[in-house]
């Protein structure tokens, strides 16, 4: 794990940059920036005192299409901007397996972009920007692709805390058709340490999927759940995809993760979900 270290997490309030603040904490000086932040990106670069070691960029917007450029592109290209004469800085771009828009097969980082929509659009501006930059000012900078990543602190509307609610206190809630590489957020967060202990010669301009390599379907998943509360789950069912640009096939190779920084994901989707119900309990408080 790093120790000792100044790590600026941008993104800081959403679902994966809450988790790499609380996991990086305990052991290191955490800078956090938002959207809300009273400095500028490039204030708390360049201050004097910062002594940054670390730059993980989480901050992406994803439901406003007026907002994304900014968001997803444009505050890569100011952090990058402010390092170009900072070599000692490592930075993490969080990408997305999106980028890679519909494919046949597994997706593999040398998969030809072909995003879809302006979300994907603008995280797969974002890898060029960050490739970029380290080959021709030879910024550490690499890009970490998650699949489909669940656990604490993940919006309330998105599935998995939707499923929670509905397993604990039998809310209401639909279940559709849908096709992805899940990937627990404790097996993210130790993909992006083992990252981050890499050597420059490593990282520098490289693209890292982080995924299971198994794909499962939205029901697979209720299975699971069912699995682990015991009880079957008594929502709705639909069996249309809900947005026009889901598709049968989503789905991880991991190969090169493996092959390079020998990481592979540690949770089955069972034992992932059953650590996910312990947490979430934990930290609401629920003894039931």
């Amino acid at each position: 794990m790093i120790k000792g270290k100044s790590i600026l997490i941008t993104g800081s309030n959403g679902f994966i940059g809450k988790n790499l603040n609380h996991f990086y904490s305990q052991n290191n000086t955490v800078i956090e920036y938002s959207k809300d932040s009273d400095w500028t990106i490039e204030e708390i670069i360049n201050q004097k005192n910062s002594n940054i070691d670390i730059i993980i960029n989480c901050a992406a917007d994803i439901y406003n299409p007026s907002e994304m450029f900014d968001s997803n592109a444009v505050l890569l290209n100011r952090i990058l901007s402010c390092c170009v004469d900072k070599s000692n800085i490592k930075i993490v771009q969080i990408g997305s397996s999106s980028e890679y828009g519909k494919k046949k097969n597994k997706m593999s980082e040398k998969d030809v972009l072909e995003p879809r929509t302006m979300y994907e659009g603008t995280k797969a501006a974002a890898t060029m920007l960050a490739v970029g930059y380290a080959k021709e000012y030879s910024i550490d900078v690499c890009v970490v692709r998650p699949f489909s990543i669940y656990g604490l602190h993940e919006k309330e509307f998105r599935f998995f805390p939707t499923l929670m609610r509905h397993f604990l206190n039998r809310e209401k809630m639909t279940v559709t058709k849908g096709y992805h590489d899940f990937v627990y957020i404790k097996d993210f967060v130790r993909a992006i340490d083992i990252i981050l202990n890499s050597e420059k010669e490593k990282t520098c301009g490289d693209i890292i999927n982080v995924g299971s390599g198994h794909q499962l379907s939205n029901f697979d998943v209720v299975w699971h759940f069912e699995e682990s509360f015991g009880k079957y789950f008594d929502g709705e069912v639909g069996y249309d995809f809900v947005k026009k640009f889901e598709t049968d096939k989503w789905v991880c190779d991991p190969s090169y993760a493996f092959n390079k920084y020998n990481f592979s994901t540690n949770y089955s989707i069972q034992s992932g979900i059953d650590d996910y119900i312990k947490e979430y309990k934990k930290y609401y408080g629920i003894t039931i």
